[in-house]
């Protein structure tokens, strides 16, 4: 498996301490987590290529899809899906003007065309989008990646903090005073003297 996009490489560390083997690709960051298991995409066939919020970063979605589908017959990624008709802007919350760094967005109907055009079928999950050739990659993924069940479910399970967390980054860029992230400690208060 390739994790494409994999950043500082947790998820490829993740997945290996889990006893999958994954393989990390990102050449806009560096693999902090996961040294020594780096590998070329165009490498050798890969029997899935993961790459999570990698999609609305590129400006042609669709020509990465096609690249990534070219090493694998399992792509899993995920993204929000635009709804249709697009909304306006500041009337949802993944254009996410603040930072500037979605710039791809992907709609059902897109999604939906390009898989067709790839020879795939696509499966949603939420924001995780699974684009397979045949079912033998599910039945692969399904049968040999215990962990990748286990992490599944758990998430199913757990509440997201992302829009939270969103919300409070955006307020912070925003100069709100007051609001705090997770993890991000009170600010001190100091008695005078």
């Amino acid at each position: 498996m390739l994790d494409w996009g994999g950043g500082h490489g947790t998820l490829t560390r993740l997945l290996r301490d889990a006893g999958v083997e994954c393989f990390h690709w990102d050449p806009r960051c560096v693999n902090v987590l996961a040294r020594g298991f780096e590998a070329e995409p165009a490498s050798r066939r890969w029997s899935a290529v993961v790459s999570l919020e990698v999609g609305e970063h590129l400006v042609d979605p669709w020509e990465f899809l096609g690249t990534v589908a070219s090493t694998t017959d399992l792509v899993i990624f995920s993204t929000e899906v635009l709804p249709e008709p697009p909304p306006r802007l500041g009337a949802w919350a993944y254009y996410a003007p603040e930072h500037g760094q979605h710039v791809g967005f992907m709609s059902e109907r897109s999604i939906r065309l390009v898989a067709s055009r790839l020879g795939m079928e696509w499966t949603r999950i939420g924001w995780t989008h699974v684009l397979a050739r045949g079912l033998g990659p599910l039945r692969r993924l399904a049968g040999g990646a215990a962990p990748l069940r286990w992490l599944a479910g758990r998430l199913r399970r757990t509440p997201s903090l992302l829009m939270t967390d969103h919300h409070a980054a955006v307020a912070r860029l925003r100069g709100s005073p007051g609001v705090r992230g997770a993890g991000q400690p009170s600010p001190a208060r100091h008695a005078s003297t």
